[in-house]
């Protein structure tokens, strides 16, 4: 019998009055934009291409790319790297939606964070996107034309309903989920 464990994904929530100076350009935006998190780094399938070339195509778009990038390329692409993990969450709590670009992704750690944020992610139909994420997230598809996925990031709209679902998906990956998970197999072997 094989049993399939999933990885454990902890989520240390902090309360947060102020977001500090480093994000205060992206408080400001916030009134004005979504704000479209993407966590990555700059290998070829990862795809972070695509960031800047949605960037080019519709300026009201904000992104924030989390990753060792070069520099900021594009007036609404905001680059920060070598963040501590209660900056990363402030990030995430300012966010709108989680982007995730890459073309190929063994366990999408990003994006079960991101839903314990109760953020909506925007990903790929890929084999492990689909298996880690069920029916929580919104596919995209590698054919699909820079206009319609721009038109998916605009148009993307959540209910409360939809918020707790995402949540509920991302507390599969708990620790008290998993530990539950292992008493069940040590049980059965």
């Amino acid at each position: 019998k094989i049993i399939i464990i999933p990885n454990i994904i902890e989520i240390k929530k902090y309360n947060y009055k102020v977001l500090g100076n480093k994000f205060k350009i992206l408080k400001k935006i916030k009134k004005k934009s979504k704000i479209i998190l993407t966590i990555s780094s700059h290998e070829s399938r990862k795809n972070t291409e695509l960031i800047f070339k949605l960037s080019n195509i519709n300026k009201k778009l904000i992104f924030v790319l989390i990753g060792n990038f070069k520099k900021q390329l594009n007036s609404n692409v905001y680059v920060f790297e070598n963040l501590s993990e209660i900056e990363l969450h402030k990030i995430y709590n300012i966010s709108d939606i989680y982007f995730d670009t890459s073309l190929y992704e063994g366990f999408g750690r990003t994006t079960i964070e991101a839903q314990n944020f109760k953020l909506p992610v925007v990903c790929f139909d890929t084999k492990s996107n689909k298996e880690i994420l069920k029916n929580t997230c919104y596919f995209i598809r590698k054919n699909d034309s820079l206009k319609n996925i721009e038109k998916k990031l605009i148009n993307l709209k959540i209910s409360s309903q939809d918020k707790n679902k995402i949540f509920k998906n991302a507390n599969r990956y708990s620790s008290k989920k998993i530990q539950s998970i292992y008493k069940k197999s040590i049980n059965e072997i």
